[in-house]
């Protein structure tokens, strides 16, 4: 008690006007602090907490202390402080009294006119019970009791700050508690009742969930009357609605009507907050929003948004400054932001055909003279373009029910891209408001990006005139800058045939506009330039791809090299700068070296002078450095070995981006918003990805020269691929991982050495990749990356045809990588597993649901494949460890798992792959393999069966044919049934006019239906029975050679002969049958094989011209006609007759082959 009344002296003495009192006090608390915590300690929670504690106080109720409430609040925040410190230092007794103390404050009243305390006393319960895992228990009833009684501030603002909820019983007792409370009439206390309830209710298990509690929370976290506590309710809202969405289902359309309500209502911060819930609602619970038909009042809301007005529409018609951007509270933003992730949430099919009902009726509004509806619909259609992309992968049915906007149904996309471009294409030229030809042109590029070649290919003729007549000649800058932009787009998915008639007009225009538009014009306009020279790539004369991309260069380089060379001040000069540079490096490189070399040469000094030299480095920003980098790049790739010498001063910065290092900023004064010490500089996440991608590209264009920098460049990526804040970033990250391990063996091999070191690297971070990535980009990419490494690691040449076992004997042995793809199959399976079970429970899954879950297990089924190719590679690469490690391991046992009947078929597809692989590769030449792979081949033959799906039966047919290749005579106990499976197969090939109907010849493919998926109708049927059938003669020429000289089998392969469908598996037959003609071996009549010989001859002629699905090469030709030629000359002296016997067409084309 002495103590407390001493610390009461030296706190008023901190508050009294004179200074040397002041500053005495202030030594003395100095001096106070530094004695033992506990009494200090309890000395505090005496000034402050004596109102609670019967010892504490006189026989007539009075405190012993009797500190003011100024003093009593010092005191609370000084222990709140100094108890975080010094708290485990305590000893058990001082910890106890702490502990009952506070525990009583809970239910205790506060002196009057100071109700602040119990607040600041529940902090202290809060952060003690963090400290104190005991009395995070202990402490809980009387935290209940609390909540029951009229003193609830204290037990309040504990369960905010604390860490108390649970699955258990408590939250469960506390949820209806503070459910009754959320109708108290004090605004600050239904905001702490508010936050309290959230962290409670994100804890409660779903059989405790009540909907009069929901009620409850939903009704004082929604309460307008109070505009801060509404804005505390929706923050707490969303974060609920993502962790929790099942809790809102039953009130999910009231919910969302009230909250939409708010959004029409309202501005500024609550407008944001309430599209931010809708949103994150339809995210996290798609189904149940759909069944609340946000589909159709969520884009009702949204258009509502985009129709606010501009705040200085005029500007548009002459304003030479591009558009400002629009404040992220904005109608117009929040709006656009809204309606894509809508789309995305609750699935295109969903949306799309109330959207474009309501975007067919603004336009309709637009023609009539409002110009904002007209602008909201070009706003509407630009974000809805990819989702309309979308619908290509929807039924036809699904595709019917979204109307055009003239109000026609229709599946066809080739109709609805019309119906798009013919819609917009009129506001874009003729609107009299240049706010609006600006949107429509918008508009216009997002749908030629996303509806590409399509768009392009179809309606190139009237879009590109129109769009030059844009650029070149709208009054209005802003629309001149809409208008390059858009041709930017259009170009990018511009193949060159389509281009070539308006190519001259294209580059002239975008020529002229570089000399005369504003900045911000030109620096579209230079980026369209460059998409112009890279569709040009697409031209399949060389000659003239040569001819017009020298042209192409000499007809811009005079314009941008002033503009690489400097520029004015500003964001919108340094743009143009960035995008002079890659358009110059991309235009030369596409001339070649013998046009560009000289320029490119000065580029680089410039470039590497301004932008990678540590000295001499201008201040840019992160436009200029992109737009350098990607410039280098493309130089690099150019010069080839002559950019060596510039290899180590554009790397190292290079690896500076890509680290990372530039993502966090400390903040400023216009940072109080945010949380925490630091920002993230969005712009640089583009930088470090884009970096990223720039290694893999250097790495590619200079190869062996690059191997001095791979260390380097792998210790900078590897933590990238495992840590970065974005999954795009981690995956281009683990992309780059094979080319550098590729540049590193290629160097190491020049000089008699291996890559070893930067294998297990690189194979490092695909393993930490493989086990803890949680996003299936980033995943998949890791699958890919492993096997990439694996192959490009371990080649003993340039032509990968032979592979050294590196990591036989190493910390990563085969059996260690085998483990660790079982353990991410394993982990994919479950993901499955679980999504599925997730589907039977949900109580609002429905259609749409469904096609986003197929589609998840689309990622999920390509994951597969990928970690069965990793497999794949390891068995390439090192034989037989590998496949001693498979057949030993689990591996073993999940495959026979997968291949059983009861299986998905994706599952036992998955299984005949890997085994296909394992006995193509495992056995490596191992006798002792041989023998024991072959217990895998009833697997193979299991798959074989009539009924199984095509797709496993051509796969079972090719590992069968492989197998006899690679078993040689172990083969022989299955080699009777492999050529009874194979041949059943073979008869079952369709005949030539049903095959021929499904060949890619010219025209295939175009959509003048209203049904262009082709997967399920007959001709696509037909195509994979004949792939089978295929794989099935091509396999069974393999066992014929290796197990089974039967006459009457090669009979049958003969007559079936040439290939048609696979043009791989064709040319491999060919081999087989000319060899067998010219070394006798071949046990088949001979009027058979010289039949056989005059139908591939055909075959081979009408595939050179272009006319089967043959389309052959010309070195392809030439090798096959050698083959038959040789085959002819060896049975033209004992096969005359048989020989005039064929038909006139076969003659013609045998003798074709012999000249």
């Amino acid at each position: 008690m002495e103590q407390a009344a001493q610390l009461k002296t030296i706190l008023e003495g901190l508050l009294v006007p004179d200074n040397a009192t002041r500053q005495a006090a202030e030594a003395a608390l100095e001096n106070a602090q530094k004695t033992q915590p506990s009494p200090f300690l309890l000395a505090l929670l005496t000034l402050c907490g004596d109102w609670c504690v019967a010892e504490l106080k006189r026989a007539n109720g009075a405190s012993c202390v009797d500190a003011a409430a100024e003093i009593r609040t010092m005191a609370a925040v000084l222990l709140r402080r100094k108890i975080q410190a010094h708290y485990t230092a305590l000893d058990d007794a001082t910890k106890t009294q702490i502990q009952r103390w506070l525990a009583t404050s809970l239910t205790t009243p506060p002196p009057e006119n100071e109700p602040d305390l119990a607040r600041k006393l529940g902090d202290i319960v809060a952060a003690v019970a963090t400290l104190d895992e005991g009395f995070s228990e202990d402490v809980k009833p009387a935290l209940l009791n609390a909540l029951s009684t009229n003193q609830t501030a204290g037990a309040l603002e504990a369960l905010v700050r604390g860490d108390f909820v649970d699955e258990g019983a408590f939250s469960t007792q506390c949820a209806p508690r503070l459910a009754r409370l959320c109708a108290s009439t004090d605004a600050a206390t239904r905001r702490r009742v508010v936050a309290a309830m959230s962290r409670t209710l994100l804890a409660l298990q779903e059989s405790a969930h009540d909907d009069a509690i929901v009620e409850a929370y939903l009704t004082a976290a929604l309460d307008a009357s109070h505009e801060d506590a509404l804005l505390n309710g929706l923050e707490a809202l969303i974060d609920l609605v993502t962790e929790v969405p099942r809790l809102f289902r039953s009130k999910a359309p009231q919910t969302l009507t009230y909250v939409l309500q708010l959004v029409a209502t309202r501005k500024g911060g609550v407008r944001a907050l309430a599209v931010e819930f809708v949103v994150s609602f339809a995210e996290a619970a798609p189904a149940t929003c759909r069944k609340a038909r946000l589909e159709v009042n969520g884009v009702d809301a949204c258009c509502g948004l985009l129709m606010e007005e501009d705040p200085a529409p005029e500007a548009w018609e002459v304003s030479e400054e591009p558009e400002p951007d629009l404040d992220a509270e904005s109608g117009r933003e929040l709006g656009r932001d809204a309606l894509d992730r809508l789309a995305r949430a609750l699935r295109p099919e969903a949306l799309l055909p109330r959207a474009m009902v309501v975007a067919s009726e603004l336009l309709q509004r637009g023609a009539q003279g409002d110009w904002r509806a007209a602008r909201a619909a070009c706003d509407a259609l630009a974000q809805l373009a990819e989702h309309i992309g979308d619908l290509r992968a929807a039924s036809a049915k699904a595709r019917k029910n979204v109307p055009l906007l003239d109000g026609a149904r229709t599946a066809s996309t080739k109709k609805r891209v019309a119906d798009l471009v013919t819609s917009l294409l009129p506001f874009a030229t003729g609107y009299p408001a240049a706010v609006v030809r600006a949107a429509a042109w918008d508009a216009l590029g997002q749908a030629a990006a996303d509806l590409q070649p399509q768009l392009q290919d179809d309606h190139a003729s009237v879009v590109l005139p129109a769009l030059l007549n844009s650029i070149g000649g709208d009054a209005a800058p802003r629309v001149r800058a809409c208008a390059a932009r858009a041709l930017l787009c259009f170009l990018d998915g511009c193949g060159f045939s389509t281009l070539e008639p308006h190519l001259e007009h294209c580059a002239r225009t975008l020529s002229a506009t570089l000399t005369e538009a504003p900045t911000f014009v030109r620096e579209y306009c230079v980026a369209a330039a460059a998409a112009l020279a890279a569709s040009v790539e697409s031209c399949w004369d060389e000659r003239k791809k040569k001819m017009v991309s020298t042209e192409l260069y000499g007809l811009f380089a005079p314009s941008l090299k002033p503009l690489i060379g400097g520029g004015g001040p500003g964001a919108a000069a340094a743009a143009l700068r960035a995008r002079s540079l890659e358009c110059l490096a991309l235009l030369g490189c596409e001339a070649g070296v013998d046009v560009f070399g000289r320029d490119a040469a000065e580029l680089l000094q410039v470039v590497t002078r301004d932008y990678f030299d540590e000295a001499t480095r201008r201040p840019e920003d992160d436009a200029e450095r992109g737009g350098a980098l990607k410039s280098v790049v493309r130089v690099a790739a150019c010069l080839g070995e002559d950019f060596a010498p510039f290899l180590g001063r554009v790397v190292p910065p290079l690896l500076e981006a890509a680290s990372g290092n530039r993502l966090l900023v400390e903040k400023d004064d216009s940072d109080d918003d945010e949380e925490g010490q630091y920002v993230i500089r969005t712009e640089a996440l583009e930088e470090q990805c884009q970096a990223c991608n720039l290694v893999l590209l250097l790495a590619e264009a200079t190869g062996a020269l690059f191997a001095n920098y791979v260390p380097a460049c792998l210790e900078a990526l590897a933590p990238v691929a495992g840590s970065a804040m974005v999954g795009d970033v981690r995956a281009v990250a683990l992309s780059a991982l094979p080319a550098l391990v590729g540049c590193a063996n290629r160097a190491a091999l020049a000089v008699g050495g291996d890559c070893r070191g930067p294998l297990l690297f690189a194979l490092d971070a695909c393993l930490a990749s493989l086990a803890e990535e949680d996003e299936s980009e980033p995943l998949e990419t890791a699958c890919r990356a492993f096997g990439a490494c694996l192959e490009a690691g371990c080649r003993r040449d340039v032509d990968a045809k032979t592979f050294q076992p590196l990591l036989r004997g190493s910390r990563l042995d085969p059996a260690q990588l085998l483990e660790a793809l079982h353990a991410a199959l394993a982990a994919t399976l479950q993901r499955r597993a679980v999504r599925a079970a997730e589907a039977t429970v949900d109580q609002d899954y429905d259609d749409v649901q469904r096609a986003a879950d197929d589609e998840e297990g689309e990622r999920d089924a390509s994951i597969l494949h990928h970690l069965g190719e990793g497999c794949g590679s390891l068995l390439k690469t090192h034989a037989p460890d590998t496949l001693t490690a498979l057949l030993d391991g689990a591996w073993a046992q999940r495959l026979a798992h997968m291949a059983q009947p009861q299986c998905l078929e994706e599952d036992r597809r998955f299984a005949v792959y890997v085994v296909c692989d394992a006995l193509e590769f495992g056995p490596g030449g191992d006798d002792a393999a041989r023998a024991r792979a072959a217990s895998l081949i009833p697997v193979l033959l299991e798959s074989c069966a009539p009924e199984t799906p095509a797709a496993r039966r051509q796969a079972a047919c090719y590992g069968l044919g492989v197998a006899a290749t690679a078993l040689q005579a172990h083969f022989a106990p299955y080699a009777e049934n492999a050529v009874r499976a194979l041949v059943q197969l073979m008869a079952a090939r369709p005949d030539a006019s049903t095959t021929a109907a499904c060949l890619p010849v010219e025209g295939f493919g175009d959509d003048d239906s209203d049904y262009e998926d082709v997967s399920d109708d007959e001709d696509g049927n037909a195509v994979q029975e004949a792939l089978v059938a295929d794989n099935a003669a091509s396999a069974l020429a393999r066992v014929l050679v290796v197990s089974c000289p039967d006459a009457g089998a090669w009979s049958l392969w003969v007559q079936y002969m040439p290939l048609l469908a696979d043009c791989t598996e064709a040319d491999a037959a060919l081999t087989c049958l000319c060899e067998g003609i010219r070394t006798g071996s071949l046990p088949a009549p001979l009027n058979l094989v010289v039949s056989c010989l005059g139908r591939c001859a055909v075959a081979l002629k009408a595939g050179a011209h272009g006319t089967t699905a043959r389309g052959t090469s010309p070195t392809e030709f030439d090798g096959a006609k050698q083959r038959l030629g040789g085959a002819l000359a060896a049975l033209q002296q004992s096969a005359g007759a048989e020989f005039a016997a064929l038909p006139d067409d076969a003659r013609q084309a045998l003798q074709e082959c012999a000249l």
